[in-house]
């Protein structure tokens, strides 16, 4: 049986690869643990961004997401110490690799038993109840 251990953000696109491999008969045995370390990292993208991704479109569930923030914040644009997210009516879909990741893998880990209590109790906050407990 192989181990695949998606360790941070980074790696959240794994879980969502079962997708791809297992309809293909390839590491069908597989399992997948994700650890999450910063829940403010999760790869919100554009809902348009999907057909970039080479997943099936299966696997578009379980990426969808909405919020109401019209901005996508990224390392490479992040929300600033003093920023405030402006929050809309409106909704506006996106893509979320930690919400994928989240719900494709079959163990998710946090650094500690307490960083689990606190994300599990965020996750309303963060827009992605629909994940569950941790």
């Amino acid at each position: 049986m192989h181990v695949f251990f998606a360790p941070s953000h980074d790696h959240t696109p794994l879980p969502n690869h079962q997708d791809v491999y297992q309809p293909k008969g390839q590491f069908t045995k597989a399992k997948v643990a994700l650890c999450i370390h910063n829940i403010a990292f999760q790869g919100r993208m554009w809902e348009e961004s999907f057909s970039d991704m080479g997943l099936p479109a299966s696997s578009k569930a379980k990426l969808a997401f909405e919020d109401g923030t019209a901005k996508i914040y990224s390392e490479k644009d992040p929300l600033e110490e003093d920023e405030v997210p402006v929050l809309s009516k409106g909704k506006f879909k996106k893509v979320n690799w930690l919400k994928g990741g989240i719900l494709s893998a079959d163990k998710v880990l946090t650094v500690s038993p307490n960083y689990a209590t606190e994300v599990s109790a965020l996750l309303g906050q963060w827009s992605m109840s629909s994940c569950g407990q941790l």
